[in-house]
Parts: C-alpha cells; structure tokens; sequence
C-alpha cells in the first residue's frame, strides 16, 4: 500500500475520534449499505438538502467535503442532483473523498454516459483505494450503463483487470462479466483480460474470472474456452463458479461435457453434485459422461455415507437425474436453479396465445442478473412520437384486460408491477418488427438493456391489426415469449422501461410535480398500504371500479400487498422533496416492519389529475 494511502487512513480515524464521519463508507461497501453519518444532536441526513450538501463539497476542510459526499451516497440512488454532485466530487483533491465519492454512486438506477466514464477514470487514480470503490461501483452498474458508453466502459474495464492491486482487479473482471455479451463483441480486449484474470494468482481474482466467463454465456464464441479451462483449477470455488454457469448455459455447454465429468471425481462433494446437475441440464449432448455416471452407480454411496457435506444426501439423484436426461431421446429444455413461479402465473403461461380474450402473453426468460421467470401478461400501445409499438410482458398477471383502455395504461402497469415487485420483458417494435433493443429486469432487483451493434441476437414480429397487436420476441440467450394483446391508447405521452433506463422518468414535455400534491399523494397511499388496505391503495391513484375489481381478484395479490407495505417506513414522514419534467418525489424515511432502517424515495407521475406511485427506491442504512 502506499504511504499516501496509509496518511489518507491516519487522517480519517482522526476524523473519526472527532466525531466527524462513520467507520463505514462507500468504497468498502455499495452506497447502499454504507453506515450512517454521525449527526449533531437532534439532526438527521435529511434535514440537509442537497444543495447545502453541494456546496460543502467546496470546502476547504476536507472533513467538510468527506462527511458531505458520504451524506450524498445514500441519495444518489434517487436524486439526479446528489449524483452529479458526487460525480464532480471524483476530481477531489483528497483521496479519501474521491473514494466516497466513486462508492455513493453504485446505486444509481439510470446511470448517464458521463457518470460511467468520469468513474471509468478514477480507475487510473494513482490510489487504491478510489480505484477499488470505482471498480466496485461500476460492477453493479454495468448492467444498466447506456449503450454508448459500452465501449469506453470496456476497454476501461479491461486494462483494470490488470491493476497492481488484487482487489481492483477483481472488482474490475467482475464488472466485465456484468456488461456481458455485447461489450465484448465490440472490445477485443475483453478475451485477454479475462484469459489473463483466469491465470491470476490471487483465487479471487480467478473466481471473479470463471463468474464473468458464465455471464458471457454463449454470446461470444470464446466463453466456453474459458469455462472450460476454469474447471481445470485447482481451488473449488473458481471451478463451483464455471459448473454453475454451465448448467444455466444447458445444451449448448455439451463442449465442456468432458471436463465436467471430471468434476464427478471432486474431493468436494457439492461440486460432484453440480456437475451432475450440469450434465443434466446438457441432457443427450453429454453422453461423454455416461460411463463415469454409471460408475458411480455401480460403485455405490458408501464413500460418502457420514459425510458432513450437506449435499452428500444429493449426489444419488443428481447422479440419476443426469442418467436419464442424458438417454433421453430428446435434449431437455434447460432450466435454471431457481424456485418455478406460482401456479397462478404458470396457468396463465399455459394459456392459449392466439385469439385468448382479451389478451395473453406466455413465455420464459433467464438471465443472470435476474434469475429465471415465465412471462404471463402484459401491455401493448403506441411508442411516444410515433416511433414503433412498446410492448412490455410481465412474470405475473397484472389485470392487463382492465388497464388497457385507462387513458396511461403503462403507468398504471407500472405501478402494479411495483406491488407485485414482477420482474418484465420490453422491447419497441418497429413496423417490421424489429426493436433497437432488449430490455429486462425486476421491480426491485436487478435490471439490464441490450441494444442491437449490428448481429442479431434477437428476433421478434409484429402485426397490428382490428386493434390488436400479434407477434413473438425470441432472444438467442435469454429466451422470449409470444403476445396477442389489445392495442392501448394512452392518452398521455407515456413512459416506457427503456425510457426509464435512460433517465426519463415521465413525460419530459408536462410541468414538474410541486410539493403539496406529491406529499398529499404519499401520505394517502402510505396510510392505505400500511393498513394493506387495497381498495383505498388503488382508489388513491386514480384506479377505478373495474379496475380495483379485477385487481384484487388477481392470485397471490394478498401476500404481494403484504410485502409491499414493508417498504413503507415509520415514521416515514415527508422529507426532501424533488422534481422534475412530469414528476415529483418524497423521501421517507425510518424502520420498516422488521426493524430494518431505510431511507426510501417515492415517485409518482399524474394521470389525469391522480398521482400515481411508480417506483419506489429503497436505500437501507
């Protein structure tokens, strides 16, 4: 470590003994799980506004600066002004700010082209400790960077790999393996960084390694080479990482069949058991492996009998699972390690596509961002300026039928989606149905965006015909789904996901929200949600009769409203306000029902004179 450095560290315990900033920052952790800044008595980091917090940043006293850009952390999340202000704060003067600076933004929900590549930047700091926030931080936000920083971000990322110091490069590979497939078609300087990473000779950096060859999938010709090689380590977890990402790859990881058998023979017993679980998944394509399976059977489970390895009762059955997907005639439909969807939403995934009143999605995608989940209803209307079709599918029903003719019926799927906590599917469709992009992602959990560089990773129809919108969406990795839906006429410029990962939250050309509405509006829907009143909930927002009624018939809606109203906080009251073109937003913040402490912000747009709650940030502390 450099002396510097080690100063920097002097510096901030002091800092600390006085009473001046937390033991936890940004930079050792995201921004949001960061600890709380000490406070005067009887203040609270929300009784400064942004603008004070900004203006601190001037200070001279860099204690001043550093306790202002940890306040700032926790608000990057939901306030575009906190963000730019931490993002001048990367060209601090002080090591230890930058480094606060650069871990405050991780959270950041659209990050803009000139955040990732002024955090891109500090990867060159001549610190550490910057240089490891920013890796870090750009590690959760490499999924949702805009498509025009992909390729700087890349070639970034790449040469960072190779940083002198362990952790950076860890955090950087890990932050490649995020950005996934389409940056490394476009930076070639993606292979070698990895090949290299692979090598390391640190075991989490090589971890980091296999975990990023994994998420590559088979979206570059060379991924599997590297997993490949990756089961050949010789530490456990770098080879648990290659086999996890092979199974979720399924048939097309039948290449790897033979070193994945090898892994049949693993001193660890869980990484017998995965591998068979890959080979599984592979189904006919991994015959390779038959005889050393059959061995197994034939040799019997006395080695293993006493073990303390949990997954020892396993191995049998993952044994003859992969036994008889492998003789089957036909390749089994992969399928991920997560838990399947409710019965309810596999119903509706089963229901007949064509002509199935008054609308009907059925489909399945994966990812590795967002796990794995059918697609069972969904919204279609036209894109804003006439630019082609939104249509926006959904993991569990959202009473698409009643919202279809509301004059915002994307809002308002929107806002039941946030309830549900659904994860979707959205594209835009052009007249000959091909959309510029991929977009994915869960109400409150990770998302990501892929745009078209020139090969088709997707493919997808349209027809619009009788007021109805008919076509399929199939992507090459990730899976697709098939709608028929009736075409919606908002009457409002409506807002789509894709919009929102471009830091567009609502209509641009309508008039900022003001304050007294947007804080009426939030105490209305709070009181409602914590009651789990959803009648009252919905009635708040504009939602009519039929509408109401159709939603809370919807299956499992009970048990949805009740992990809803956790994220409202007590005591919750109104705080810091924020707006902008067509929305407005309150901070709350406080202990939610199992005690946890959150500063959480909620947004909300209008539709026809009702506000209506689209998102909620949630920011523990």
């Amino acid at each position: 470590m450099r002396p510097t450095s080690a100063l920097l560290r002097a510096g901030l315990c002091l800092a600390l003994c006085a009473g001046l900033v937390s033991c936890q920052s940004a930079g050792s952790g995201t921004a949001a799980s960061g600890a709380a800044t000490r406070e005067k008595p009887g203040s609270t980091p929300a009784a400064r506004s942004v603008s004070d917090l900004r203006r601190d940043l001037r200070d001279p006293d860099m204690s001043v600066r550093l306790r202002a850009t940890e306040e700032l952390g926790p608000r990057a999340a939901s306030s575009d002004e906190a963000a730019a202000a931490l993002v001048e704060a990367l060209a601090d003067s002080a090591a230890l700010v930058r480094r606060f600076a650069a871990g405050g933004l991780a959270d950041v929900k659209a990050p803009s082209t000139a955040m990732v590549l002024a955090l891109a930047r500090v990867l060159r700091d001549p610190e550490i400790d910057p240089r490891e926030s920013a890796a870090r931080s750009l590690a959760s936000l490499a999924p949702r960077v805009p498509f025009d920083s992909v390729k700087d971000l890349g070639s970034a990322l790449a040469a960072a790999a190779g940083d002198k110091e362990a952790s950076v490069r860890s955090w950087a590979v890990q932050a490649l393996g995020a950005l996934g497939a389409p940056a490394a078609r476009q930076v070639p300087a993606i292979k070698p960084a990895l090949e290299r990473a692979l090598g390391d000779p640190v075991p989490e950096v090589r971890a980091a390694a296999a975990q990023a060859a994994g998420q590559l999938g088979t979206g570059v010709p060379w991924a599997m080479g590297l997993l490949i090689r990756a089961l050949a380590d010789p530490l456990h977890d770098v080879k648990k990482h290659a086999v996890v990402a092979l199974e979720k790859i399924g048939p097309e990881a039948a290449p790897a069949t033979r070193a994945l058998a090898r892994q049949l023979r693993a001193k660890e017993i869980y990484l017998r058991v995965f591998a068979a679980d890959a080979l599984t998944a592979i189904g006919p394509g991994a015959r390779a492996a038959l005889p050393e399976l059959k061995a197994m059977v034939a040799r019997g489970w006395k080695e293993i009998q006493g073990s303390p390895e949990m997954e020892a009762k396993d191995l049998p059955d993952a044994v003859a699972r992969a036994i008889r997907s492998i003789e089957a005639k036909e390749p089994k439909k992969r399928t991920a390690r997560t838990a399947p969807e409710k019965t309810a939403a596999r119903t509706a995934a089963e229901s007949p596509v064509a002509g199935g009143p008054p609308g009907s999605v059925k489909g399945h995608f994966e990812e590795i961002n967002t796990g794995a989940f059918d697609l069972v209803d969904g919204i279609a209307y036209p894109a804003s300026g006439g630019n082609g079709t939104v249509v926006y599918a959904a993991n569990k029903p959202l009473a698409s039928a009643a919202l279809a003719d509301s004059p915002c019926p994307m809002t308002y799927a929107r806002a039941i989606a946030s309830l549900r906590d659904a994860g979707y599917v959205e594209v835009t469709l052009d007249s000959a149905g091909r959309s510029k992009y991929f977009g994915y992602g869960l109400a409150f959990g990770g998302s990501g965006r892929e745009d078209e560089v020139g090969g088709k990773y997707w493919s997808s129809t349209l027809k619009l015909s009788g007021g109805r919108a008919v076509g399929n969406v199939d992507h090459k990795d990730h899976g697709g789904f098939e709608f028929d839906l009736p075409l919606s006429s908002p009457k409002v410029r409506e807002v789509s996901e894709a919009d929102g990962s471009n830091g567009r939250r609502a209509d641009p050309s309508a008039p900022a929200l003001t304050e007294p509405p947007v804080t009426a509006a939030y105490r209305a829907v709070r009181e409602a949600a914590l009651r789990k009143d959803l009648n009252t909930l919905l009635a708040a927002q504009g939602f009519d009769g039929k509408q109401i009624s159709a939603i809370s018939k919807l299956d499992g809606i009970g048990a949805d409203l009740e992990r809803y109203s956790n994220r409202f906080l007590k005591p919750g009251a109104p705080s810091e306000f924020q707006n902008g073109p067509g929305y407005g937003a309150v901070a709350g913040s406080g202990t939610n029902a199992k005690g946890a402490k959150f500063i959480n912000y909620y947004w909300f747009t209008s539709c026809r004179g009702k506000l209506v709650l689209f998102s909620i940030s949630e920011n523990p502390q």
